[in-house]
């Protein structure tokens, strides 16, 4: 993050020190290095986020336009100041709610465009995972039809098996139910395996970014 001197906010303790063969335009020092408000509001960020802050001084002739062109260009993360905002300044940069009005606040870098994803919703299983599941529904409401007794078979396709499985997986009431306990039995362990997220599956969760 930087900063520029301007009491009563930043107060440098040394100042001739400081600057003392800074030939860039940035240097960096140490948080014990200057005083004021805003060394007061860093380490209370501190305590209550639990970070150590890379500080960056700049010299007293640096333009206010190139700390906010610093922070749109990731030269440093943030810089607190006090600013004027203009339409220029918030197309490169966003601006935090005013500590003191009108006067003190944080510049931060606007944040990347949101991009939805249309398959956010596959994102909990692997495709692995996915394509097992796709494969194991039909072959167990095969073996569910086949394991239904004959009469009853006649009666039922696999496609009735089928939409009872996903319908169990989803918790749906079906107008079929498995009869035997081959066939209920395949239904609930199926059911158990993607809905519980058994080791079996090789499961693996992945963040999810918007």
């Amino acid at each position: 993050m930087a900063i520029i001197e301007s009491p009563p906010f930043i107060i440098l303790k040394n100042a001739t020190a400081t600057y003392y063969n800074m030939t860039h335009n940035y240097k960096n020092i140490n948080i014990t290095e200057f005083d004021g408000f805003y060394k007061d509001i860093l380490l209370y960020l501190q305590d209550k986020m639990g970070f150590s802050p890379i500080i960056m001084l700049a010299k007293p002739s640096t333009q206010y336009n190139e700390l906010v062109e610093g922070v749109s260009k990731n030269l440093f993360d943030t810089v607190m100041i006090t600013i004027v905002i203009n339409a220029k300044r918030k197309t490169m940069v966003d601006f935090g709610t005013p500590i003191i009005p009108h006067s003190i606040r944080i510049i931060i870098r606007k944040p990347r465009s949101v991009q939805l994803d249309p398959l956010f919703f596959l994102k909990p299983f692997s495709l692995d995972v996915w394509l097992f599941i796709l494969a194991t529904i039909p072959c167990t409401g095969a073996l569910i039809w086949y394991f239904e007794p004959k009469e009853k078979r006649k009666s039922v396709t696999i496609i009735h098996t089928i939409n009872f499985i996903i319908h169990t997986v989803l918790d749906k009431d079906h107008s079929f139910t498995a009869s035997t306990a081959s066939g209920k039995f395949l239904t609930l362990g199926l059911a158990n395996m993607i809905i519980g997220e058994k080791p079996i599956l090789s499961c693996k969760y992945k963040s999810i970014s918007l």
